[in-house]
């Protein structure tokens, strides 16, 4: 699928697209497609291979993203309050300023992303992986609802260092 049927589909009214593949190419170091400054609310990409996809300034608020991959993708100022993200991978990617309150962030795998001045609240982070991962100046994000979480080196909103292995309680 294209990013432009899938913007047609959506428009249309269509919001189920689980497993789709939207992923750009490492190669050449582009973000594709692009899917910024645009409204996706109710979305479900369950599955989906997103790697690599620009979804900056986007509105994903309630969208279903149960084990997609988002790696290597820029999330900058997204909207994510209320989406589910369990089982998912956000790694390597640019999430600053991305709003993540409510999210359910159970398993997913935020590996050398940055969060930089994102918004956090009322997540659960259980079982989640944070090796390298960037929570500078970020707002309500803690380690509260992160039982058996894995931090390594990752950097607390107020620049701790959680050096790690670590577990959450």
């Amino acid at each position: 699928m294209t990013a432009e049927e899938l913007l047609e589909r959506y428009a249309a009214g269509e919001r189920n697209f689980a497993g789709i593949d939207l992923g750009g190419s490492r190669a050449n170091r582009m973000f594709h497609p692009q899917l910024s400054h645009a409204d996706w609310r109710g979305i479900n990409l369950c599955g989906a291979n997103l790697e690599m996809v620009d979804f900056s300034s986007s509105d994903l608020s309630e969208a279903r993203l149960f084990g997609a991959c988002l790696s290597y993708s820029c999330l900058f100022g997204t909207n994510f309050t209320n989406a589910d993200f369990r089982y998912a991978t956000i790694s390597y990617s640019n999430c600053r300023k991305a709003n993540f309150t409510r999210a359910n962030m159970q398993g997913v795998d935020l590996t050398c992303s940055i969060f930089a001045h994102s918004i956090w609240s009322a997540n659960d982070l259980d079982d989640a992986i944070m090796i390298r991962s960037n929570f500078s100046k970020a707002q309500g994000w803690g380690r509260g609802n992160s039982y058996n979480a894995l931090y390594w080196d990752t950097i607390t909103p107020d620049g701790e260092i959680i050096k790690g292995p670590e577990r959450g309680d």
